[in-house]
């Protein structure tokens, strides 16, 4: 490459380093590593005896020559680092539990029931048991029944909590004892499971500096996991219900428990594809069931809050109110055959529908024949 003609660049380095006192042959050496050339000496004469190369001054040589010194040769390019970033980007999202949106189809030839549960809380003294296994066999035992988990399904206190010590001592189960809780319950209503969310009390993981989350794991092994804000397209036969959650939702209002998810829906949508709306909007948190159905946008959307299992709470107690919490999980009835939305407080009041409403059917049919 020595008839290549010689860059500016490469005239400009050879010169400084024969001004510095280095010998010929070190300057063709650190000049072809860092410009990936094949210079010689004979080649750095020509241009020396042709005036292309200055020396401008020569010093006495150092004592020390760095030959190939890293800060001489140096190289970096943002746009190769910003193509192999994009690489690595892809190697994370492949690798990644989480999803934005999921769609998942159920075939069924009555109503079908959606419970909304969060705020479960394994792990924690005050938690009841004995509904949590009422409420399971209800899972297990209704063949229309399925079930969405908005967060917070272990307690996983953590010693930096405000106010942590009567939460942390509150815990019946240590951390790895609530995974293992929560893992064995999965597994018994995964056929159930329709899709899981984010909680903060899950999340504590990621931010004690932990870096991983297992609660998101063990879900998203059985069921499409949303990170944050998820949206949900239920198929039930043909028709679409589509349903946005989060197991907390920005905004509050003393007044209106269901105003944070009022204020997402107007501002924000929720919807997936030509929709920008969803028909029902659900989270937990705060432990309080509420539930609204409201006309906005020319269609009805179906708001719930569910409540929690964890009945005792001895940090609540303290910062909130004195009043024990409901364990109510608010459910939605959707009709197989044409939309119909139809929302109860609580699971029971959903059951006892659709067995009227199956009854009924079963009534018109013996009648027409």
């Amino acid at each position: 490459m020595s008839h290549i003609r010689w860059t500016d660049d490469e005239r400009e380095f050879a010169s400084g380093l024969i001004s510095m006192g280095y010998e010929y042959k070190e300057v063709i050496e650190a000049l072809n590593l860092k410009f990936n050339a094949t210079r010689t000496v004979k080649a750095l004469k020509h241009q020396i005896g042709d005036g292309k190369i200055v020396i401008t001054k020569v010093d006495k040589p150092p004592a020390v020559h760095f030959v190939d010194k890293q800060a001489e040769v140096r190289h970096f390019e943002w746009r190769e680092w910003a193509d192999e970033i994009g690489n690595v980007q892809k190697l994370k999202n492949d690798a990644s539990w989480d999803q934005q949106v999921a769609t998942v189809k159920i075939k069924s030839d009555k109503p079908v029931i959606v419970q909304l549960i969060g705020d479960t809380h394994f792990g924690s003294a005050g938690v009841d048991y004995g509904e949590l296994m009422a409420i399971t066999d209800r899972i297990v035992n209704t063949d229309n029944l399925y079930v969405v988990l908005l967060g917070d399904v272990i307690d996983n206190f953590f010693t930096g909590f405000r106010g942590g010590g009567e939460a942390v001592f509150g815990m019946i189960m240590t951390p790895e004892e609530q995974l293992y809780f929560l893992d064995s319950w999965l597994k018994e209503i995964k056929h159930k499971l329709i899709a899981a969310c984010w909680g903060n009390h899950d999340a504590w993981y990621e931010r004690s500096g932990h870096g991983f989350n297992p609660v998101k794991v063990i879900q998203a092994k059985h069921v499409p996991y949303f990170n944050g804000i998820g949206r949900l397209v239920l198929k039930i036969n043909k028709i679409e219900y589509k349903i946005c959650i989060s197991n907390l939702f920005k905004g509050h209002s003393q007044w209106n428990p269901l105003h944070a998810m009022i204020r997402y829906s107007a501002l924000e949508g929720g919807g997936v594809g030509e929709s920008t709306m969803a028909d029902i909007y659900a989270q937990g948190h705060h432990h309080e069931p509420a539930l609204s159905q409201i006309c906005m946008h020319g269609d009805y959307r179906t708001y719930i809050k569910c409540g929690s299992i964890k009945v005792d709470d001895a940090y609540a107690e303290r910062y909130f109110n004195h009043h024990k919490t409901k364990t109510d999980y608010p459910s939605v009835v959707l009709h197989n055959e044409y939309k119909k939305v139809i929302p109860f407080i609580t699971g029971e009041e959903a059951l006892m529908s659709v067995a009227a409403l199956n009854k009924g059917e079963e009534g018109e049919t013996k009648t027409k024949k």
